[in-house]
Order: structure tokens, then sequence, then C-alpha cells
């Protein structure tokens, strides 16, 4: 009896002040990521890995050889880190703009926005920022504008043909990000966005920024992943003969430096 009476009291609590009485129910709100999940998960483990090493110092004795050895470990893991963002980075070219753009296709509704276009080695991400977010449009609707929308060359779905540019087109023989663009025109996405991507699909001519991108993305994502072996080599030697890792960290440097000026010529 006393449970029932508390399930009653509840009820009666959420019905309170509201005609109809009802639940309160909230309409849909899409929030669009600021950061790559993966990258999120890479930054988590190496603050794991230096907030551990901060905690274990005060056990160490301070002296000449434990400082240098707990730096050398500080700056092993950075440069692991500084090689898994590199690869994960969704930012090695970016501008934006901020303009009066129309939102929607078939629509005259006119925003103004800021349009980003961030492209890492596995894709491009486009941005589509209201300024402000909460914009009134025709027939007085009101919109909460902020859009980050993902176009990736190095994944199809349901194959494992990665990295491949396609046929020309949109068919099921086309290339990722063609698949993409025309699901994204399904959808219904903002007319800022597909504009911008839209470039990205042509492949003809002299207009072959995807291809162009793909590519250079390609091979310096190769060349970026080599310096984890490289990595595991340096470690190896220097504790065995500190001359010989500094020449394999040499050589990991330079194999960054190398990667670094393919992806911009």
């Amino acid at each position: 009896a006393l449970l029932s009476n508390l399930v009653k009291v509840c009820i009666m609590g959420q019905s309170v002040f509201r005609d109809p009485p009802a639940q309160t129910r909230y309409g849909p709100r899409q929030t669009a990521f600021k950061i790559d999940v993966y990258q999120g998960w890479v930054n988590s483990v190496f603050v794991l890995f230096w907030f551990t090493q901060f905690v274990l110092l005060p056990s160490f004795k301070f002296n000449k050889k434990n400082v240098l050895r707990q730096l050398y470990v500080f700056f092993s893991i950075y440069v692991l880190w500084s090689v898994f963002i590199s690869v994960l980075s969704g930012s090695w070219s970016t501008d934006e703009i901020s303009s009066r753009v129309l939102y929607k296709p078939y629509s005259a509704d006119e925003i103004h926005a800021k349009v980003g276009v961030h492209i890492g080695l596995r894709g491009v991400n486009i941005t589509l920022i209201g300024e402000p977010k909460e914009q009134t449009l025709s027939h007085n609707e009101t919109e909460h504008i902020d859009y980050n929308e993902g176009f990736y060359w190095s994944r199809r779905e349901g194959e494992n043909r990665e990295w491949d540019q396609g046929r020309f087109g949109f068919g099921i023989f086309s290339g990722s990000v063609n698949q993409q663009f025309r699901k994204g025109q399904f959808r219904g996405q903002p007319w800022p966005v597909q504009a911008v991507s839209e470039w990205f699909t042509v492949d003809g001519e002299r207009i072959r920024w995807g291809r162009w991108y793909r590519v250079a993305g390609y091979y310096t994502f190769i060349l970026i992943w080599s310096c984890v072996p490289l990595w595991v080599i340096v470690n190896v030697t220097l504790a065995l003969k500190p001359f010989i890792g500094g020449i394999w960290l040499s050589i990991l440097g330079l194999n960054l430096i190398v990667a670094v000026g393919l992806y911009k010529n």
C-alpha cells in the first residue's frame, strides 16, 4: 500500500502545473562532434600515462641519472603521442569563412554562418556554425545551426577497398566520398556543406582535389605509421647503446619531416 501511494504521488508530481497533464517531452537535439573519437581515446590514454609518471615522481631519488631517465620517458611518450595524433588529426589543411549563405536546398532562407573545411589524412570535415547558432527562418521557425559532416576516403562501408578512388559518378562502384556525398543529399544536409563537399567528388580536367588529397594522405599515412616500429627500435637501442639509439632517433625525425614535405608538395 505504501509503495502504491508513493507511485501515485510521483505521477501527480509529474502532471502538476501542466496543461494538458503529461510527462515532459523534449525535441531531438543533434550535437556536432568537435573532435575525432579515436583522437579523443588516444589523448585520454597518453594523458593517463603522463599522469602516472607524475604520480610516481616522488618515489624516485632526485639525482642526475634518475632525472635524465624520467625526462627521456616523458620525451619518448610525447614522440609516440605525436605520431598517433598526426595520423588521426583532421587539421592538416584548414580554412574557414564567414558569410551569408543559403541554408537548405529548394528554400530561399539565408543564414549568417561560418563555413569551415578541415582536411586530414583520412578525409575531410566540413563545419557549418551559425552566427548566432539560434536563428529564425521563414514561417518563424527557429533552428539550431551547428553541423560537422565528415567525408572519408580511407574507408568504404561494407567493403575492404580502403583508399580506393573508385569510378566516376555516384554509383555502387564510385569512390567513398562520392557515395557519402549522395547519401548526404538524401539525408538533407545543409546547402553550404553540400556545395563544399561537391568539390571533392569531381575528378576531371584540372579539378581533382579529392584525388590529390587522397593520394597525399595515403602515402603520408604510411610514412607516419612506419614511425611506430622505428620508435620501438629507438627505445631498445637507447637502452643498449645510446649512440646507436640517437642515430635511430634521427632517422625517425627525418621520416616525419619527409612525411610532412610529401603531403605539402
